[in-house]
């Protein structure tokens, strides 16, 4: 930690011990033994779960967390929904709602990292989004659904790319 201080003060960049936490990543089902760090004479506390960026990393690299608290928010917001569902009956009203709550949320969340998530919370995602769906009164497509349609534009844009660069490959040059 010597060194990564020193590099700092050399670099013009200040530490915020208080404010630093450290996070180690093992797959290992031992626990991991953490060294005690220290800056500028500040011990610096070891965690095993930390959120950075609207993300909640932990030490095994496990979103488990992080996909509970994506759910959880999105059940809020969902809640909200139903009840704004029987105040006003406007269609373009709940898309709005859904855009703005839901849509802004969950599914780039989960795009992100739908892979990475356990079998039960893939279900706890797609039991969300299937309650937004029934509210919003229109049909969304799931995470896994909306990466094979990524994959499958990226396959399509690549294979053309390629197709043209192939002709490419055969005009005639230019003599001189």
């Amino acid at each position: 930690m010597s060194n990564i201080a020193k590099w700092c003060k050399e670099h013009d960049l200040l530490i915020n011990a208080g404010r630093t936490k450290a996070l180690t990543f093992s797959n290992s089902r031992d626990s991991v033994i953490h060294p005690a760090l220290i800056i500028n004479n500040t011990d610096i506390e070891t965690v095993n779960d930390y959120k950075n960026l609207g993300i909640i990393l932990n030490s095994r690299l496990r979103f488990t967390i992080n996909t509970n608290q994506v759910v959880e928010n999105t059940r809020k917001k969902l809640h909200i929904m139903s009840k704004l569902q029987h105040l006003c009956t406007s269609d373009q009203l709940r898309l709005n709602c859904y855009r703005t709550f839901i849509k802004s949320s969950l599914p780039l969340h989960m795009t992100v990292m739908y892979h990475h998530v356990t079998d039960r919370d893939q279900q706890e995602i797609a039991r969300v989004t299937k309650t937004a769906d029934i509210l919003a009164k229109q049909t969304f497509k799931l995470p896994n659904e909306v990466i094979a349609h990524r994959i499958h534009n990226k396959a399509w844009r690549l294979a053309t790319a390629i197709a043209d660069d192939a002709l490419m490959i055969f005009n005639t040059l230019p003599s001189g």
